[in-house]
This record gives structure tokens, C-alpha cells and sequence, in this order.
């Protein structure tokens, strides 16, 4: 994915919340994504549409509140083109991690959609020049290791489970491809207007997958809808478009890696709440505390850098 390299502003300008603080209320937005999507009974096309489609009403009331309407038109096309593919990446990311949670355990799926910080980082080596240093390169290395013995401890579960892993690991490459794009164009871009081009792509990407399968966008009972509800507002605005507003204050790759965060607490909340058929194991707890210790490492080596 090499290109030329990004436009550099003076840099964004001090943000009146820290970063960290709203990467932790994200991480909690999207621990709940798993769970919600266990209790649906639709498929993963039409879950990830109305998930994207209610965000965008809260998204068009911030617009208005804003006053930002207007610089949605003031993009360029070469920057359209990237929210294009933010907005495909994002897309079906959804629907391969949706249908993985089909065939895998929750703790495995969102462990192994969050390898995306390795690729992430290639990613923002190769293409924005911001090149881990050693120290956040091994908290990588932790991290990936912490979720290799989650994912290992699945092939006792038979092919269906390494079908589910395979999609999951799948996600997460189209979930780093999104981060990336999402850092370079945050730069430029406002985060509303980033979050309306982006997810309405998403949703008119899926518009003609689920026609073609012959389903229904209306007509679900009052259940289905409040799971809708709550994928839009939790997992998808306090988290997804948490991390974005991160993205212009954070390096992508430490973003991703923060995200790592999500596999501990969907893991909990399955244990919780789906009757107890889904408790973490001993490979899910120490997977999850090598992959907490990665971020741990990191996030430091990167305080230490930047003091």
C-alpha cells in the first residue's frame, strides 16, 4: 500500500479531553459489539447496516448542531477516494467478523479481529512514515502472542472454529487498512464529517449485498430493533467514532493496539451473559494478559519517546 507520502499540517491542536480517557470509553462502545451480535438473529449484511444507518441520525443532528453541513462538500476527490475505501474496508470488516461469531467463540473471534495493530503498523511504516520504535514493536509482539495462544487454544473446537478464526483474522486486516486511512484523513477532516462520509459509504456498500440475498431492511420484531439501537450507540458511536476522534491525536497503530482492550471485556461479558456456555478459559486468561501487558509496554515506550 505504498503512495506518496501524506500532507502534514502544523499539527492538531491540544485536545480539551485526553485521548486516553475517550480510547477507554471506546473500548467499553465496542466490548459490547460481540454480545449484541450473539443475541441477533439476522444476518451479518443487515446487522452492520442499520448499525452504520442509525449512527448517521446522531451523526446528522452533530452536522447541524455544528454547522458543518457544509464542509462535507469540500472534500477533494483524491481524499474522497480514501474515504471510499475507509468506508469498504469498514464495510466488510463488519460482515466477517459478524459471521465469524458464528462458527467461534467470542473471546477467540474479537482476539484474533484485534491482531490488526501488526498490520497497522506495516501499514503506517509504509505509507504515513511513522515508524514504531523498538519498544512499541515488542509491546506488538506481546500482544500478537497473547492472541496466538487464545486463537491456538481454539483448534480443539474443530474446523467450523477455524473457519471462524480465519474470518476474524480476516476482519482485522480490513479493520487496520481502516485505521490507517482513518489517521491520514483525520488530519484534513473534521470528525463529523469524517464519520458521515465514511459510515454512509459503509451502509450504501452493503445496500446492494443484502438485495441480492433477497432480505428484508424493515419488518424485524421490536427485539431485533433494539439490538440496532444499541450496535449504532454503543459499539459504533461511543466506540468507533471514539477511536477516529483519537486518530487525530494518537498514531494509528497505538490506537489499534488500545483496541486490543475489547477482546478482555467482550470475553467477560459473554461469561456474564450468555449463561455461562462461554467461560474464559486458562488460554483466554493468559492470552489476555499478555495482550494487556503489550498495550501496557507500548503505550509507554511511546510516553518515553515523545518526553
Amino acid at each position: 500500500m505504498a503512495g506518496p507520502v501524506a500532507r502534514v499540517s502544523p499539527g492538531p491542536p491540544r485536545p480539551g479531553v485526553h485521548p486516553a480517557l475517550v480510547i477507554a470509553l471506546a473500548i467499553v462502545g465496542v466490548s459490547w459489539a460481540a454480545i449484541l451480535v450473539r443475541w441477533s438473529h439476522v444476518s451479518a449484511y443487515v446487522l452492520a447496516f442499520w448499525r452504520l444507518s442509525l449512527s448517521l441520525l446522531v451523526i446528522a443532528v452533530a452536522l447541524t448542531a455544528r454547522r458543518e453541513w457544509p464542509r462535507l462538500t469540500r472534500v477533494k476527490r483524491g481524499d474522497l477516494t480514501l474515504l471510499g475505501l475507509a468506508g469498504v474496508l469498514l464495510a466488510f470488516h463488519f460482515v466477517t467478523w459478524f459471521i465469524s461469531l458464528e462458527y467461534t467463540t467470542v473471546a477467540s473471534s474479537t482476539l484474533l479481529v484485534n491482531l490488526h495493530p501488526l498490520f497497522a503498523a506495516g501499514l503506517s511504516a509504509l505509507w504515513l512514515r511513522e515508524r514504531p520504535s523498538a519498544g512499541e514493536w515488542a509491546g506488538i509482539v506481546v500482544a500478537a502472542l497473547g492472541a496466538a495462544v487464545v486463537g491456538g487454544a481454539s483448534l480443539a473446537l474443530g474446523l467450523g472454529a477455524q473457519k471462524g478464526n480465519a474470518l476474524a483474522l480476516l476482519g482485522g486486516v480490513l479493520m487496520a487498512g481502516y485505521l490507517v486511512i482513518g489517521r491520514r484523513q483525520r488530519r484534513v477532516l473534521g470528525i463529523w464529517p469524517y464519520v458521515a462520509w465514511v459510515y454512509a459509504i459503509a451502509a450504501m456498500i452493503l445496500v446492494p449485498f443484502i438485495a441480492g440475498r433477497g432480505e428484508s431492511f424493515i419488518g424485524y420484531p421490536a427485539r431485533e430493533w433494539w439490538i440496532f439501537a444499541g450496535l449504532a450507540a454503543g459499539p459504533m458511536l461511543l466506540g468507533h467514532t471514539g477511536f477516529n476522534w483519537a486518530l487525530r491525536h494518537v498514531r494509528a497503530y497505538i490506537v489499534s493496539l488500545a483496541v486490543l482492550g475489547e477482546p478482555i471485556g467482550a470475553s467477560l461479558l459473554a461469561w456474564w451473559l450468555l449463561g455461562g456456555r462461554e467461560v474464559p478459559g486458562p488460554a483466554t486468561v493468559v492470552g489476555g494478559v499478555l495482550i494487556l501487558l503489550g498495550v501496557a509496554i507500548s503505550i509507554y515506550s511511546r510516553r518515553e519517546a515523545s518526553a
